[in-house]
Order: structure tokens, then sequence, then C-alpha cells
């Protein structure tokens, strides 16, 4: 069965099933991030699929820089990222 996102005139909207947030750059682009969501919109239908939680992953957000440079608490964000649980603040 296909869901649908009740969306606005920019075509965004968010899911009321699994808190998706759609945009037209998650529709143009699939495979990239594009905030507020943080993971790609295939991994998001792959995971959904699945029955699992919307996890992203550090290394899918494809800016090198913020990949080796983030940092919490002088510590980089790379080094303890399997560490973190809240993920809200990357949005």
């Amino acid at each position: 069965m296909q869901k649908t996102i009740d969306v606005d005139i920019y075509r965004q909207g968010k899911c009321p099933y699994c808190g998706w947030w759609n945009c037209f750059l998650n529709e143009e682009n699939p495979d990239i991030i594009a905030m507020p969501n943080l993971i790609s919109l295939n991994k998001a239908k792959q995971l959904y699929k699945e029955n699992k939680p919307f996890e992203p992953n550090l290394y899918e957000f494809n800016d090198e820089d913020f990949i080796n440079n983030a940092k919490i608490d002088s510590k980089l964000l790379k080094d303890i990222w399997e560490e973190t649980t809240e993920r809200d603040w990357l949005q």
C-alpha cells in the first residue's frame, strides 16, 4: 500500500507515519541528505520497509570538512559518533 504525505504548494510536508519531512530536494535527489532529514530519501524508504529506525550515518553527510572537524566538547564527532544518541541537534 502506497502511503502519501499531505504537502503544501512547495511540495513540503511531514509523514504522519514515520516523521519524514518531504521537500522537492529529496524528490529530485533521493540519495542526498536534505535538511531537516538526517538520512536520504532512498535510505528512509529502505529502513521503513525493514521497520528500522531512521538512524543517520556520519559518513553519508558527504561533507569532508564536517566529518573531519565537527567537535563536541573538544572531541571529534567522528571519534564519538557511536556514543551519540540524540542527533536532532544536527538539524
